[in-house]
């Protein structure tokens, strides 16, 4: 919630560009949950209309926000004990390193505790009749290159909530 005078389009624009930031990024066992639910609002009641060129800056901050509450939710996984990031570097668009990355957080050849980088290699490229790649060409996207970090679920500059 923000206190700010936001039109109802403009918010519209920022909660779809700041979801797809942030918890369609997520994976949990890739699993999707069927009970979650996302509000923004903006009631105006400070009175401050941010002017155009002040979106860029709203948007930056609430999905700021978003991203924080979304790795909340990885890290507060039933029985989480590592919190992974897989950064894409190379794609040709956002749209094909999110799905690369998705389908290297979703493989079983990624869970084990230290994945072999064969293994992250296999489960960037599966074989065409994969369905989940079922609009990804079969051959590697040029240039493109995935990396994973871990960490404990709540390392200590990300202290547990209570």
């Amino acid at each position: 919630m923000t206190d700010a005078e936001l039109p109802a389009a403009a918010l519209r624009v920022i909660l779809k560009r700041a979801v797809e930031a942030s918890y369609h990024r997520l994976s949990v066992d890739g699993d999707t949950s069927t009970n979650d639910t996302l509000v923004l609002l903006a009631n105006g009641a400070s009175g401050v209309r941010p002017e155009a060129k002040e979106l860029a800056r709203v948007e930056e901050k609430i999905t700021g926000v978003m991203e924080h509450l979304a790795q909340a939710i990885a890290r507060d996984g039933e029985g989480a004990k590592k919190f992974v990031t897989i950064e894409v570097s190379g794609a040709p668009s956002d749209d094909a390193a999110a799905r690369l990355a998705r389908a290297i957080a979703n493989s079983p050849l990624v869970k084990p505790p230290s994945p072999a980088p064969t293994r992250i290699g296999a489960a960037s490229f599966p074989p065409p009749a994969t369905p989940v790649w079922s609009s990804i060409p079969a051959k590697p996207i040029s240039g493109c290159k995935a990396s994973l970090s871990a960490a404990a679920a709540w390392p200590r500059h990300f202290p547990k909530p209570n």
